[in-house]
């Protein structure tokens, strides 16, 4: 009761408070106990989603099954990876772009293309180097390499693709951008002083 008397009080003007708080007075709730079990013959009930929730996961399972194993490898059903590299960038563009305008979607659709790519080749070469390792333990038993879903091969085929891809992203960028990302690329990634 304080709660709801705290949150009326908060949002509505003064004249309507002692309104809110006879209702609130008035009405009850049932009670209910405080840990509800299901009974043995009732199914445990899951909480449903909305129609319109898209889950990365579900999009992954929903893909030919030939496919699945190469998106779990770059982790497309676990977007947060993904979210934590583009989000700075977005961040960046937006922060870039002329005072008063939008940042262009071309740079955004770049910087996401290249952010999944980039995530994904870093989970699949995480991958191949861990793969021994991955098979004795057990969050990580599952991934495909360790699982035995794809071979060595077909995983260091499918980074060489990743990263083909990502340069061809790369190379969409301005000369500076370019010349940025050879620059870390040939320095292992470190930053260099320029």
């Amino acid at each position: 009761m304080a709660v709801l008397r705290l949150l009326s009080g908060l949002s509505r003007p003064p004249r309507l408070r002692c309104c809110l708080l006879a209702q609130a007075s008035a009405t009850r709730l049932p009670e209910a106990p405080l840990c509800a079990l299901p009974s043995r013959h009732e199914p445990p009930q899951r909480a449903r989603r909305p129609l319109s929730t898209v889950s990365a996961e579900r999009l992954v399972r929903a893909a030919p099954r030939s496919l699945q194993p190469y998106l779990r490898l770059m982790r497309l059903d676990k977007p947060i990876g993904t979210w934590l590299l583009y989000l700075p960038c977005t961040w960046s563009i937006g922060l870039a772009a002329e005072p008063g305008c939008l940042p262009s979607w071309y740079t955004l659709l770049l910087f996401g293309t290249g952010a999944v790519l980039m995530r994904g080749a870093g989970c699949t070469i995480n991958d191949m180097w861990d793969q021994d390792y991955d098979k004795k333990v057990t969050r990580t038993a599952g991934r495909p390499l360790a699982a035995g879903k794809i071979s060595t091969f077909q995983s260091l085929v499918f980074l060489g693709g990743q990263l083909s891809l990502a340069l061809c992203v790369l190379l969409c960028l301005n000369y500076y951008s370019i010349a940025l990302g050879a620059a870390l690329t040939l320095s292992g990634g470190e930053l260099i002083p320029l």
